[in-house]
């Protein structure tokens, strides 16, 4: 008679657990190294639906990542012009990994309405590099949302802005460079371990609400209540 072990089952049903995860996720690599692992819920990307692509606002002034890993795939996502003959006004990643591993993001808001960025889906602008000028909002509220990331803009002078992470662990990790602000915003391990240069801030408080939220945190800044 055959018999066989406990450890013997577990281990068989370990294996099967994995490649059915491995056959449920469609995993995309972009154009920085980044998985986009959609599950097999998901719809095609829509924002970039290949490796590669130059994701732009068209004019419109508006880019919406809305889905799941909707613009991983992109190369570079660029919101107005440098130039200032188009602006921006927002820049929505409110998919689950919306915007994540895309390490060019160029935004440009007019000098006068600027354009606010969000990053609502978890994980959204998680591993992103953004950059740009006249910025009006900064809205981090999804878990894990903008952590692992640059950030290197201006706000708008005569209207300076505050950076909101909001989420749960939203902003770890990362490093802000940011030219007219207004203080920032900490929920709970949002801003652990982050590099906070904020040029020209008028105002405003630097709020550590949550448990761990400014564990480890270096701010350098200055005109702060």
């Amino acid at each position: 008679m055959v018999t066989t072990s406990k450890p013997f089952f577990r281990l068989i049903w370990i294996y099967v657990m994995f490649v059915n995860k491995a056959l449920s996720q469609k995993n995309l690599i972009n154009s920085w190294g980044h998985i986009c692992a959609l599950g097999v819920d998901d719809p095609p990307p829509n924002g970039c639906k290949s490796v590669g692509e130059i994701k732009t606002d068209n004019g419109l002034g508006k880019i919406e990542c809305g889905g799941n890993f909707d613009c991983c795939l992109c190369r570079s996502m660029i919101c107005g012009s440098s130039d200032g003959s188009s602006t921006c006004n927002e820049l929505n990643c409110n998919g689950d990994n919306g915007c994540y591993g895309v390490r060019d993001i160029q935004i440009y808001g007019s000098s006068d309405g600027g354009a606010t960025l969000n990053c609502n889906g978890d994980v959204s602008c998680n591993s992103t590099t953004i950059t740009g000028e006249n910025i009006k909002e900064i809205g981090c509220s999804g878990d894990d949302c903008c952590a692992y990331s640059i950030f290197n803009f201006n706000c708008l002078e005569d209207s300076p802005c505050l950076v909101g992470c909001n989420g749960d662990s939203s902003c770890v990790y990362s490093q802000f460079t940011i030219d007219y602000t207004s203080g920032i915003e900490c929920s709970s391990g949002a801003c652990k371990y982050g590099n906070f240069q904020l040029l020209n801030n008028k105002g405003g408080s630097i709020m550590c609400s949550g448990m761990h939220s400014c564990q480890s945190l270096i701010v350098i800044i200055n005109d702060i209540e």
